[in-house]
């Protein structure tokens, strides 16, 4: 799932800097993490980034252990 996720840089409307951010789209997120996701009064989605965390550690974890499976076959291979 996390490889569907869009990074994008952004700026936000209440900030009058037009500093640019790094973070997701909340759509990506909202129907499968939908607690990551919360909406304003004006309807604006926003994120909760740290509730990210598990989420994207537990990605990470499985991509390891494909890793470390694939290596193992590899040296299988190569013996």
């Amino acid at each position: 799932k996390v490889k569907d996720f869009r990074c994008v840089e952004y700026n936000l409307i209440s900030d009058t800097s037009q500093s640019k951010k790094i973070g997701f789209i909340a759509q990506d997120w909202q129907e499968d993490y939908s607690e990551i996701v919360s909406q304003d009064n004006d309807g604006n989605l926003g994120m909760k980034y740290t509730e990210t965390i598990p989420v994207l550690l537990k990605a990470i974890q499985e991509q390891q252990t494909l890793i470390e499976s694939l290596e193992a076959r590899l040296s299988a291979l190569e013996e």
